[in-house]
């Protein structure tokens, strides 16, 4: 199940990044219908993926009030696409999918930096989601 799991927070990310780069750009983001990535795969994959893409954009305003408030040096406009999007996923996963511990997401979205981002920003991501992750009451933080 790990295989499929990374798979599918791949094909998120993935979405995630699409969206965010449309938003940026003054465009329209995903028509989820029509999303080529969280179509094409097994049902397991597909279904996770759609689970954590719909997650993190029902809940976006939360997920970025947490992310706003435990970096103390970026502000969302200034954190990369990329990171956004991995951050995004990590604190869905930390505030609404109790069925993943806690140090699996992070260090799923450590890996996913590391594949998809640059050399140091496994860094940034690890920082903000441990912060995120110690907090007493992860909707109260």
């Amino acid at each position: 199940m790990y295989g499929k799991r990374h798979m599918a927070r791949e094909l998120a990310l993935q979405a995630l990044y699409s969206d965010e780069f449309k938003r940026r750009c003054g465009t329209e983001p995903l028509d989820l219908d029509g999303s080529f990535w969280l179509r094409s795969r097994d049902a397991v994959v597909q279904a996770y993926s759609l689970l954590l893409y719909s997650g993190v954009n029902e809940n976006r305003s939360k997920i970025d009030e947490m992310i706003i408030a435990h970096s103390k040096t970026r502000d969302l406009a200034h954190i990369s696409i990329v990171d956004l999007s991995i951050l995004r996923l990590g604190v869905f996963s930390l505030m609404f999918d109790k069925d993943v511990d806690s140090k699996v997401v992070i260090d799923e979205s450590v890996k996913l930096s590391l594949d998809f981002s640059n050399d140091v920003s496994f860094r940034f991501v690890n920082g903000i989601l441990d912060a995120i992750a110690r907090c007493d009451e992860i909707l109260s933080c």
